[in-house]
């Protein structure tokens, strides 16, 4: 609303009234920032767990007992075959046999090229196995991953450092 108090002529100022109070003060508005700060933490908290443990991004599934080592390297990216007793998945989706692994790692092989075009296909397939699985199947599992052009075959394993490290024949 305009002033009725100043007429307009050249040289002089339209002064623009309001009915809000003004600001005298520089007081800081804390609302944003306290809705920002729940945002991120509601956010972050699936992402750690009570114990302290760093999540490494494998899908660990409650009944694969991860085998302990000695020496190991730092967890890498690339796909997660995942065998237990009772059944195999790769990247977290449930697989049937050999053959269903091999055709998702040919997918996930075509997706990459797809992702990363300036990157090459480094051929890295991490094996997260049981003890009790038995070697016939590992074998199988490790050739359908052959096929496909995963050559580099590393093997995910628990240390007393960082909770999950890599361990394999490739480093």
């Amino acid at each position: 609303m305009w002033s009725t108090r100043s007429s307009w002529a050249p040289g002089r100022r339209r002064v623009w009234r309001t009915r809000l109070p003004s600001q005298t003060s520089a007081a800081l508005n804390l609302l944003p920032l306290t809705v920002t700060q729940l945002t991120l933490v509601c956010y972050l908290l699936p992402f750690f767990s009570p114990g302290g443990e760093i999540p490494c991004g494998c899908p660990l599934s409650r009944n694969i007992r991860v085998q302990r080592a000695v020496n190991g390297h730092e967890l890498v990216r690339g796909p997660v075959v995942a065998l237990s007793p009772t059944d195999t998945r790769v990247d977290g989706g449930s697989v049937a046999d050999a053959a269903e692994v091999a055709e998702r790692l040919l997918v996930l092989k075509r997706n990459y090229a797809l992702l990363h075009p300036s990157e090459w296909f480094e051929g890295r397939v991490l094996v997260l196995a049981d003890g009790d699985v038995p070697w016939r199947r590992l074998r199988e599992i490790l050739a359908a991953a052959a096929r496909e052009d995963y050559l580099l075959v590393d093997f995910v394993v628990e240390t007393d450092g960082p909770p999950i490290f890599l361990w394999g024949d490739s480093h």
